[in-house]
């Protein structure tokens, strides 16, 4: 692996500058032009296209958040990432995705979330954890159906891990796997079939009732992500 200089990723929050005051960022500008994933262009591609917005604690110390916003107008043709750092909860926000991975291929439109966890390679091509309280059913949880191709030629990886970006070369496709097994495995949800639970009596419930997915470590919460009402 070759180290991609001058990204804008995040690994160890505990060096950056901190405020109390809140903060508003503007959105990130869609490329006008296509973006290519060809060798010479990787460095510059991940370097502008992909951005620490905020975070906490260290992924070298594997506890933490971190959120990131992507701009790519592509798909990712011969490449591949995997984030070795956590698992990566991806929610689209203009355009449908079709994510490529070693278990088998996603479709991720609008109004859906999708998670591929740490150390799975996966392409971006145009039962897991519950909210408390069983607010998310299991059966919503949608996996890939085995999917490998046996292609030769040169293929890029770019790895994220401990906040900084690096890739390699291989000289076959990185999504050879014939079938799997287990439950570590990417999933989409459509946020649609999200089901909030609320008070008859008096008060709010706690967790929230909007909570979808949550992380935790060592019984404190650090991240809860909520689906909230279209109306």
């Amino acid at each position: 692996y070759k180290l991609i200089d001058g990204n804008t990723l995040v690994g160890d929050f505990s060096k950056e500058e901190i405020t109390p005051e809140r903060l508003r960022w503007c959105p990130v500008p869609i490329p006008k032009s296509k973006t290519l994933f060809y060798q010479f262009q990787l460095q510059k591609i991940f370097k502008k296209g992909w951005h620490t917005i905020c975070g906490a604690g260290s992924a070298e110390m594997k506890t933490g958040v971190a959120i990131h916003i992507a701009a790519w107008n592509e798909p990712m043709m011969n490449c591949a990432m995997v984030n070795s750092d956590a698992d990566l909860l991806i929610v689209p926000q203009e355009g449908d995705l079709l994510i490529r991975t070693e278990c088998g291929i996603m479709e991720v439109p609008i109004n859906y979330i999708a998670v591929v966890q740490r150390g799975i390679q996966f392409s971006v091509l145009v039962k897991g954890p519950i909210g408390a309280n069983g607010l998310a059913n299991p059966r919503d949880f949608e996996t890939p159906v085995a999917s490998f191709e046996n292609v030769e030629g040169d293929f890029y990886i770019v790895q994220k891990f401990l906040g900084k970006l690096f890739q390699c070369q291989r000289k076959s496709s990185t999504f050879d796997v014939v079938g799997w097994h287990g439950n570590y495995i990417p999933y989409r949800y459509d946020l649609r079939l999200f089901c909030a639970v609320n008070s008859v009596t008096f008060d709010h419930i706690d967790p929230s009732i909007f909570t979808g997915l949550f992380y935790k470590k060592k019984r404190v919460y650090l991240l809860s992500a909520t689906v909230t009402p279209e109306f």
